[in-house]
């Protein structure tokens, strides 16, 4: 996932950590994630989604076929123009 998608949910978690961790805004949050050895959410749900692929490329569903003709762009999943119909 990107980071552009992940920064709202990952400013919830930076603000619930620097609560626990009793710091104010004024704390480095990097600095506080290597102390508490956490990692960016963005890379957890990375890591998460390859390991997603490779353990269900395999299956007999639907599923595997998506992921083995993924869409190049999400415009592919709609129509481009609205069809109009005669009355």
């Amino acid at each position: 996932m990107s980071a552009t998608r992940c920064k709202p949910i990952q400013l919830v978690v930076d603000a619930a950590t620097r609560t626990l961790a009793k710091c104010g805004k004024s704390a480095a949050i990097v600095r506080l994630r290597q102390e508490l050895s956490m990692t960016d959410l963005n890379i957890k749900t990375a890591v998460a989604r390859t390991r997603a692929f490779k353990k269900r490329a395999g299956l007999i569903t639907w599923i595997s076929d998506l992921i083995k003709c993924p869409y190049k762009h999400r415009c592919d999943t709609w129509k481009q123009k609205p069809v109009k119909t005669k009355n």
